[in-house]
């Protein structure tokens, strides 16, 4: 007679078979050296470079949450209230202390990570990279291969098609700029990139302006741009804060949907409510949810299966007027 399987046991099965159909390629796998003596009873660190103060890592936390509930692990989500790469190694190094079974973090400044990663891995600590990749030859400097992946999206592809909605919107040669929340922060800078991309037909005239992390005083310094630059036809922003700022500021100077166009990154419900009046024409949807989730679960084969993962880098979405409404419902649970 066969013993009744729980629903956490299924869960574990569901998320074990799924996961592991992804990450084994066709040809012969390199097996990794498994942790599961020590690991399978610790606790999961995510670290990331901001908290889940800003709306977009707080879709990360309940992925990482979605994570440990379904495989029965505990599974901590971290991160500084404000951009702060030294804090987020404090943390890992708090992480190596406690003796995690499993670190995910992000390079969001990779020579500041570099030294707690290392650690982590002489303390025979699986990592995983997620939401920012690392540079290509990072992995290079660790002798058994930590990190050993990346689960995240090519933000330059996804910022380009995202930008590319504004091709038949704006003439050859339109003055746009890029305001940048959080300086220092390199994917930021690669979404930048893709921006440009996605409008290259056009041959702008591209500007980047730093407006900080506090949203009034972003209002202000966009104001004052403006004020100078009043052909500026387009603002691409790189965060769920700075299109914040830019929908402020441009309903408080009644300023006409047409007369300057928003390009926006992450989702939220300003965001979203900004998309369907048209003050907002599209916005990169990096489908988070799943960054705080999958890596945890890949760490978790890794530990008690010996099961070596691949990278995971997806293209990310857009949203714009056609599925805004869609986009809204899944936000409003929680999944963007």
């Amino acid at each position: 007679m066969h013993e009744k399987l729980s629903r956490r046991d299924l869960l574990k099965a569901t998320v074990g078979a799924t996961v592991a159909a992804s990450v084994l390629s066709t040809g012969t796998r390199h097996i990794a050296k498994a942790f599961a003596q020590s690991a399978s009873s610790g606790t999961y660190y995510w670290v990331a470079h901001v908290g889940p103060g800003d709306p977009y890592w707080a879709v990360v936390q309940r992925g990482v949450q979605a994570a440990g509930k379904a495989l029965g692990v505990k599974a901590v989500f971290e991160g500084p209230s404000g951009y702060s790469p030294p804090k987020q190694a404090d943390m890992v190094n708090a992480a190596i202390s406690a003796k995690a079974a499993g670190i995910v973090t992000t390079s969001a400044d990779p020579a500041v990570i570099r030294g707690p990663l290392q650690r982590a891995a002489q303390a025979g600590i699986p990592t995983i990279f997620s939401d920012t990749p690392p540079p290509k030859d990072f992995a290079a400097t660790f002798a058994n291969g930590n990190p050993i992946a990346f689960v995240g999206v090519d933000v330059r592809i996804a910022a380009a098609r995202a930008s590319a909605k504004l091709v038949p919107l704006l003439q050859k040669g339109a003055d746009v700029v890029v305001v940048n929340h959080e300086p220092g922060n390199r994917v930021l800078e690669i979404k930048t990139s893709g921006y440009i991309e996605g409008i290259t037909s056009l041959d702008p005239k591209v500007d980047k302006l730093v407006i900080g992390e506090e949203t009034t005083k972003a209002v202000e310094i966009m104001r004052a741009y403006l004020q100078k630059n009043p052909n500026t036809k387009a603002i691409f922003t790189l965060g769920a804060l700075g299109t914040h700022a830019a929908v402020k500021l441009l309903d408080e100077m009644k300023a006409s949907n047409d007369k300057i166009r928003v390009v926006g990154s992450d989702i939220d419900d300003v965001t979203l409510d900004a998309i369907k009046r048209g003050r907002v024409v599209s916005a990169i949807d990096l489908q988070q949810l799943g960054f705080g989730f999958l890596p945890i679960a890949l760490l978790y084969l890794y530990n008690n299966y010996a099961l070596d993962p691949n990278d995971h880098i997806g293209a990310g979405g857009t949203v714009d007027a056609k599925n805004v409404d869609f986009i809204t419902k899944l936000a409003k649970q929680g999944f963007r």
